[in-house]
């Protein structure tokens, strides 16, 4: 699928640290249509991940930022989180125009602040202590320059190929979506041949033309 949003449509750690931190986006993976048992429907989805250069872990020897991800139906309806999430990060609502279609591949690179939340599991998991991301929001002013560490990553499912192979540099976790999707699914049980899976470290989506030189993306 395309990575546009439309308004219709491993080692264990601590988790990160609660508070307002630094953080820049790395990771934008296609997913594929998942499917919900929540709600019993099938949704288009996409994980985004974010470094936090302020926050360190130690992993195989090497000092590397604290990474934290979500996983958002990719939508921008009226109460989508996806169009909650961005529009508190631009500092502004989108345009009726941008609500046509936003490559969320815009948000590569771009730095924000990000409140962390810890939450408790439940059931056989209320022990455990859980990191969310309660907020995003712009980058404030005069703040150092927040810049990946590290290659970004831009994985779309249809341009990389569904029945493909998946990058093992991917974490485990989101090998295993990517391989429980529609799309992942249906290629391999047609037995459809698909091109090997790459990665793009650049977005090609040309940037909206809009007037608001403070908009981050």
């Amino acid at each position: 699928m395309s990575l546009i949003a439309k308004e219709s449509g491993g080692a264990v750690s601590e988790p990160v640290p609660q508070g307002t931190h630094s953080a820049v986006c790395v990771g934008i993976y296609d997913i594929g249509t998942q499917h919900s048992a929540t709600y019993n429907k099938w949704s288009e989805s996409v994980v985004i991940t974010w470094q936090l250069p302020s926050l360190r872990i130690e992993i195989d020897g090497d000092d590397l930022p604290r990474v934290i991800s979500n996983t958002y139906t990719l939508s921008l309806g009226e109460k989508a989180n996806l169009r909650k999430m961005l529009e508190g990060w631009r500092g502004r609502a989108f345009t009726p125009v941008e609500l046509d279609g936003f490559s969320v591949s815009k948000l590569l690179g771009v730095p924000c602040m990000m409140q962390i939340i810890h939450k408790s599991g439940k059931g056989a998991n209320a022990s455990k202590v859980y990191a969310n991301i309660g907020s995003i929001m712009p980058i404030m002013k005069g703040s150092p320059t927040v810049i990946p560490e590290g290659d970004t990553v831009l994985f779309d499912i249809d341009t990389n190929g569904p029945g493909g192979v998946i990058p093992e540099t991917f974490p485990k976790w989101i090998q295993e979506k990517i391989k429980e999707s529609k799309e992942y699914v249906e290629a391999v049980e047609t037995h459809v041949e698909q091109p090997t899976a790459g990665v793009a470290d650049t977005p090609s989506e040309e940037n909206a033309d809009v007037d608001d030189s403070n908009c981050p993306f």
